[in-house]
């Protein structure tokens, strides 16, 4: 599901670059040149785990993707994620299960991410 994520979630753009949500809506120079960044990386310096788990906030309201509405700024997200894999060992895709039955929630499974929505 997460492989499938990162494929969708961060193609390219034009120029080769890849990045989280909140540097790609704020003009300012990335960490890495396009195509530079390592693996696990996007070129804003982020890591792609980063990357998911701001769409996934966003998904369940914790900021936008919506221009011009706030979205969580990338030196929050990192020490919060840091907490929540210190303290509850959060993974990708946690806040798409049902915490009662442990499936996952309609239309949040592997197949709809790996059939590209």
């Amino acid at each position: 599901r997460s492989d499938a994520r990162v494929t969708l979630l961060f193609p390219p753009g034009p120029l080769g670059v890849t990045s989280c949500i909140w540097h790609h809506r704020r003009p300012q120079s990335f960490a890495f040149q396009a195509g530079m960044a390592p693996e696990g990386a996007l070129n804003c310096g982020c890591s792609v785990e980063e990357g998911l788990f701001e769409e996934s906030l966003m998904r369940n309201g914790v900021g936008s993707m919506v221009a011009g509405q706030t979205n969580l700024d990338a030196e929050i997200r990192r020490p919060l994620l840091a907490l929540l894999h210190k303290r509850y060992d959060y993974r990708d895709g946690d806040f798409e299960v049902d915490p009662e039955t442990g499936e996952w929630l309609p239309g949040e499974g592997p197949r709809v991410w790996e059939n590209g929505l």
